[in-house]
């Protein structure tokens, strides 16, 4: 029998070029009409703060100072002043992100499991809708995803060869996911029960010195913003809600925005669990083991915290359990004993993959992110020289577009708007636009003398008034 050829990754040929595929087509999904949405307040504020003009001090202060770790935003200032900002450049780092994070989970699956389920990890991250569309986001959520697959990697390879070097290399991936996302305390959490549980029942596994260093660079890792993360942790009020019922069944939905592939997905990844311990392979069982011990984590301890602490469960912040759903919907494909059958569940879940993408949500011909951009293009167009203000603490976040299609950002806050009255910049009978984003208009008018001309809607709950100064 002829010898087979192998990669420096372990697959043939064929399987090489399977995995070149899927990345190729992880790629044009996450690149394809990059730019057709438009930028939402959240990322208004991400492209606000690392924009290409903005000095690097500026920058980590805005960002230590609101809900995430600086990272990401790190990353963005650099990236935008080497590309600058375009509607693409801007989420362009995120689809590269959301890229990696392919061949990174085949890497784990083959880890866990072997390199077969893999590639149906590969394939599966490459078409979900989810991964897609926060690669075409220009926030944190894609590298958290490739953060949390990256950190995983490392933190096994450690626990098969825990020596220095190991050690070291999984304390850089731990370091750069906690300087990502709060919820990569969660995925480090995890780890450290499965550390603990090595200790337990494998005395001598793993050297004291090098849980030290580990300890030691945990610590660390958290110094660059851990008053602020006290400072958060401390808050009494937030703009999330715990989670009830319904909004559990909506982050599992969301998963795939299709009911079918939703059915299939969990009952592919139940009996990749079902394979997992009752066919006795024992890898396999401590593999499923570990995935479900990170999927518990994940998700139970956000929804106690949201309850007990302070909300913080949304289904972005699940970008963290989602490779744990990949990886057991995989195994499940891997472990349909018959091969025609096999091939017909993949080609199924291939095809129901695509239906939110160009059918049924239509993801790539439908406007479902909030209508920024086409607001300030309408107001730009009926402005003609007259005053704009913004309602709220949205100035700086709009003024990215008016900036990118003027020049400048012309937009005025709402103290702006009071000081500019009280000093008399703008007097009685001049005429003014006022953009609101929170619907609080009918207040500010009774409160500050403002005649409604006109009311300009269509542009979700957001909407324009051009206004007058009362005489």
């Amino acid at each position: 029998m002829s010898q087979v050829k192998q990669g420096k990754i372990g697959l043939t040929l064929h399987e090489t070029l399977l995995l070149a595929a899927i990345m190729v087509a992880g790629a044009l999904l996450r690149f394809y009409r990059l730019d057709f949405q438009s930028y939402w307040t959240d990322e208004l504020w991400s492209i606000h703060t690392s924009r290409p003009g903005a000095l690097f001090c500026d920058m980590w202060r805005d960002t230590v100072t609101d809900v995430h770790p600086p990272l990401y935003q790190v990353l963005l200032w650099f990236w935008l002043k080497i590309f600058g900002f375009t509607e693409f450049t801007g989420r362009a780092l995120s689809a590269v992100l959301g890229t990696l994070v392919i061949p990174a989970i085949f890497c784990l699956g083959k880890k866990l499991f072997d390199k077969q389920t893999g590639l149906l990890a590969a394939l599966v991250v490459a078409l979900n809708i989810f991964f897609i569309s926060y690669a075409q986001e220009a926030r944190s959520y894609a590298l958290l995803a490739l953060l949390t697959v990256v950190c995983f990697q490392t933190f096994l390879v450690f626990l098969e060869r825990p020596a220095w070097k190991s050690v070291l290399i999984y304390s850089i991936a731990m370091a750069l996911l906690l300087n990502t996302h709060y919820y990569g305390l969660l995925v480090v959490f995890v780890q450290f029960l499965i550390a603990l549980h090595y200790m337990v029942f494998q005395r001598g596994r793993i050297r004291v010195a090098l849980l030290v260093f580990l300890c030691c660079a945990f610590c660390l890792s958290l110094t660059p913003f851990l008053f602020h993360l006290l400072a958060n942790a401390g808050k009494d009020t937030y703009w999330m809600q715990a989670p009830g019922l319904g909004h559990l069944l909506y982050c599992v939905l969301i998963f795939y925005h299709n009911q079918l592939l939703v059915v299939l997905g969990g009952g592919l990844a139940c009996f990749g669990v079902y394979c997992g311990y009752m066919r006795k392979i024992e890898s396999s069982s401590k593999s499923v083991s570990i995935l479900l011990l990170w999927f518990g984590v994940g998700f139970v301890v956000p929804i106690v915290t949201s309850y007990l602490v302070l909300p913080n469960f949304t289904a972005r912040n699940l970008t963290i359990i989602h490779p744990v759903v990949c990886l057991l919907v995989a195994y499940g494909m891997r472990r349909i004993p018959n091969r025609f059958l096999q091939s017909g569940v993949i080609i199924t879940y291939v095809v129901l993959s695509f239906l939110p993408l160009f059918v049924t949500y239509e993801y790539y011909n439908k406007q479902i992110k909030m209508p920024c951009r086409e607001l300030v293009q309408d107001v730009i167009a009926h402005s003609d020289g007259t005053a704009i203000y913004i309602l709220g603490e949205e100035k700086n976040r709009f003024n990215v577009y008016f900036r990118y299609y003027l020049g400048k950002g012309i937009a005025k806050s709402e103290s702006e708007l009071l000081l500019d009255m009280k000093q008399r910049s703008i007097s009685p009978g001049d005429k003014l636009i006022i953009i609101d984003t929170y619907a609080t208009l009918d207040k500010f008018v009774r409160l500050n003398d403002l005649r409604i001309l006109e009311k300009h809607t269509g542009f979700w709950d957001m909407c324009y008034y051009l206004a007058q100064i009362k005489n």
